[in-house]
């Protein structure tokens, strides 16, 4: 789907030309000046000054696209611009250039899967006047998209949405809305203002360029974060799901920014107990941590104490964030120094609670999982530490009680826990 406005001026010498739209409105110079109501009053507000030798103006008009139907594209999904260039040149230098690019509003209902740019959206002005010794003005209309329904999918190398010029610039995602690409490049932001407000999901990279950016994840939006969250210093704001890379896989991202997570904000992290690693989101600005966090150890259980740093943040870090404890595991999230928040573990197999079987076979299993642990019981330990429910871990002793669980194969340790989930 192509929406597109374009307007091109050029002034070589003594003549003015004015074009607006992509029509065929040129005109002369004197005839501009009629058409302004007298020498040189203001052009759109972009000039109000005396009269040039060589004047150029291009106005582009407004573009509205508003999509239906799935999408399947080969290049762009969706490609709406609108595009003004105007060149003026004069030998005494009294050269005038300007530009007028009108709003972009883009509204996609429906899936767009593309080979590029899922949807790519711009209001783009350029002007040049005796290159730069000249007067030289543009003005850029603001850019707007709403994904209200459908996933939105880049191809790879290419980002969902992508956004160009403009001035204050949106990008929403409704709640039945996604964003993503094949290569996890989620959204795109030049160098104006963006701000980016997610009721959906957003899966991926995030670079809104220069200008001033805001990422505000509602609490019914969910932001599977990639390496990079870009936003040229700007805020994260977190009401709803955040999850560095996704449940199941280790993540490290780079925020340029601040990030705060309010009371209904919830920030998923994934663990390794044994090697002290997981998900970590690391700000180049502040971070303020409220709400919960929701771990989950997916690799190396360890018996004992463990902690992991989870946030690590230049200008400072806060925390009062909370954490439910699991089965066998107490959890709390701490303050550490000035710059991180760090999630500290305490698990022990031999909880209290457990009768005295169940504690028998839970104190093999922490000097089991001791140290460095234990490789081949790693399966049966996920299990056991992630379960919510102190009769689920007591259910799967039982069937263990009087056994020698260390020398039994993992394949019955594992199914004495799979009986009970």
């Amino acid at each position: 789907v192509v929406g597109v406005s374009t307007a091109s001026a050029q002034a070589l010498g003594g003549n003015a030309r004015r074009k607006h739209g992509g029509d065929n409105d040129v005109e002369t110079l004197e005839a501009a000046e009629k058409s302004n109501g007298g020498p040189w009053s203001a052009v759109d507000g972009l000039y109000d000054g005396e009269r040039p030798s060589a004047f150029a103006y291009a106005k582009a008009d407004q573009v509205n696209i508003n999509t239906k139907g799935a999408i399947v594209a080969k290049g762009n999904g969706v490609y709406a611009m609108s595009y003004a260039n105007a060149e003026a040149q004069a030998e005494d230098g009294r050269a005038v250039a300007l530009a007028k690019a009108d709003d972009v509003n883009v509204t996609v209902r429906d899936d767009v899967t593309a080979g590029k740019t899922g949807v790519y959206a711009g209001s783009v002005a350029e002007a040049n006047a005796n290159n730069g010794a000249g007067v030289e003005r543009t003005s850029q209309g603001n850019v707007s998209v709403a994904i209200k329904k459908g996933t939105v999918t880049g191809g790879s190398g290419y980002y969902g949405v992508a956004v160009v010029g403009g001035n204050h610039n949106r990008i929403t995602i409704g709640s039945d809305g996604a964003v993503t690409s094949a290569s996890n490049h989620a959204i795109y932001g030049g160098d104006q203002d963006e701000i980016v407000s997610n009721k959906g999901m957003v899966i991926g990279n995030v670079d809104l360029g220069g200008g001033s950016n805001a990422f505000n994840n509602k609490s019914s939006g969910s932001f599977y974060t990639a390496k990079t969250v870009d936003l040229n210093g700007g805020l994260l704001t977190n009401s709803g799901l955040l999850s560095p890379g996704g449940s199941g896989k280790f993540q490290t991202t780079n925020l340029n920014g601040s990030l705060r997570q309010t009371g209904s904000g919830k920030y998923e992290v994934d663990v390794d107990q044994k090697n002290a690693k997981s998900d970590r989101i690391k700000a180049t600005g502040t971070a303020a941590l409220k709400g919960k966090v929701l771990p989950t150890v997916i690799a190396n259980p360890k018996s004992g104490k463990t902690k992991v740093t989870i946030v690590s943040a230049a200008g400072g870090a806060s925390t009062s964030a909370k954490v439910k404890d699991t089965a066998l595991v107490d959890y709390s999230v701490k303050r550490s120094g000035s710059n991180n928040v760090e999630l500290r573990m305490n698990t022990n197999f031999a909880a209290s609670g457990l009768n005295k079987e169940g504690r028998s076979v839970g104190q093999a299993l922490n000097s089991a999982f001791a140290g460095s642990g234990s490789s081949s019981l790693e399966q049966l330990g996920l299990l056991l530490v992630n379960a919510e429910d102190l009769g689920y871990v007591a259910n799967a002793y039982a069937q263990l009680n009087g056994e020698n669980y260390r020398a039994l194969p993992l394949s019955t340790l594992y199914a004495a826990c799979l009986l009970y989930t």
